[in-house]
């Protein structure tokens, strides 16, 4: 006879918190907001010479589609995904891979890119309003639960409170060097945070940015559907208006919404490709880059459209890699400059 009966209740999992969330940003956001609808009529009228008052509407509704067009992609460095052969069957965000690192604790490590502490504090910054924080959680009757309440949503996918992880440095007694944070919030879920992508809006040969490597995966259209999209690497929004937070997001319903938030620099760059249906070059930068956070898991298998790698690497070992990889997960492998 065991000795219990019933598996150990941990909490909703990773996937409907996700999806919980999604439902109430998507229903926030869809809500008329005649300010930013004033923002982006501005913008459009002095950004696309001899556009008339009365015809910003038309440009708009251009560019949202041109944008809904447009690739999900996630660039990525060959070298690190097959100079051998990858056996992954999903695609693991930064949170989900430093957890499972440090055997399962809730820590996340620094890299050259992503000091922890500041990328921890600004994913939380960027994905949860601050009006959540004093919500009044809705009242269900019945059998029916309905959705999760803010409150508690939050709480399963925020980082929250820090502590710094340091490792003695060798040389002396007297200094360590931090190399990464622990969320001291017991209910965290690190399988709840997003993974990064970002449209490709311009049409890059390269991708949406080559920051992050020259190669890209093209992601299955449907994942565009419930991401959320700001206007700026999100590591950086800070620089752009430290009071918008995640009131910069915007749905892939209302895309062109994007240009209220008055960045100029990617604002030109969506007209050129959006409105005047320019092909842009490949960009390294973080104020024209067009970030979608996605919220659920991304699997390989029947979720990619294609993986696009520098041709210089067709008649190589990890281009073979490269090959077997798109093959086994029903991708096609496209062959760039």
């Amino acid at each position: 006879m065991p000795d219990k009966l019933w598996k150990q209740v941990t909490g909703p999992s990773a996937g409907l918190v996700q999806k919980h969330f999604i439902e109430a940003r998507k229903e926030e956001l869809k809500r008329r907001n005649p300010m930013l609808e004033e923002k982006v009529k501005r913008v459009l009228i002095e950004l696309i010479p001899g556009l008339k008052p009365d015809k910003w509407l038309d440009a708009y509704r251009k560019i949202n589609r041109n944008l809904q067009s447009t690739d999900l992609t996630i660039n990525f460095r060959p070298e690190a995904w097959f100079t051998t052969e990858n056996n992954y069957a999903s695609y693991t965000q930064t949170y989900e891979r430093a957890s499972a690192s440090a055997g399962g604790q809730k820590i996340l490590m620094s890299d050259l890119l992503n000091p922890a502490a500041r990328r921890a504090g600004t994913d939380d910054n960027v994905t949860f309003p601050k009006e959540w924080n004093s919500a009044v959680n809705p009242t269900h009757r019945g059998l029916l639960p309905g959705r999760q309440p803010v409150q508690r949503i939050q709480r399963q996918m925020e980082f929250g409170q820090q502590k710094s992880i340091v490792s003695e440095d060798l040389w002396s007694d007297k200094f360590a060097t931090p190399i990464g944070v622990e969320s001291m919030n017991p209910y965290f879920n690190p399988k709840t945070k997003q993974v990064f992508a970002a449209l490709n809006y311009g049409r890059r040969p390269n991708g949406s940015t080559v920051k992050y490597g020259k190669a890209f995966l093209i992601l299955h259209p449907r994942f565009k559907l419930n991401a959320l999209y700001f206007p700026i690497d999100t590591f950086y929004l800070n620089n752009l208006n430290p009071e918008l937070g995640a009131n910069a997001q915007v749905s892939y319903g209302c895309l062109g919404a994007i240009l209220g938030m008055e960045n100029l620099v990617i604002n030109k760059a969506i007209i050129e490709s959006c409105f005047n249906d320019h092909m842009l070059p490949n960009g390294d930068g973080a104020n024209d880059l067009l970030e979608g956070h996605i919220f659920e898991e991304l699997t390989f298998t029947n979720n990619l459209t294609a993986v696009c790698l520098p041709v210089n690497y067709k008649d190589t070992p990890l281009g073979v890699n490269a090959k077997k990889f798109a093959v086994k997960h029903g991708a096609k492998l496209h062959w760039i400059c």
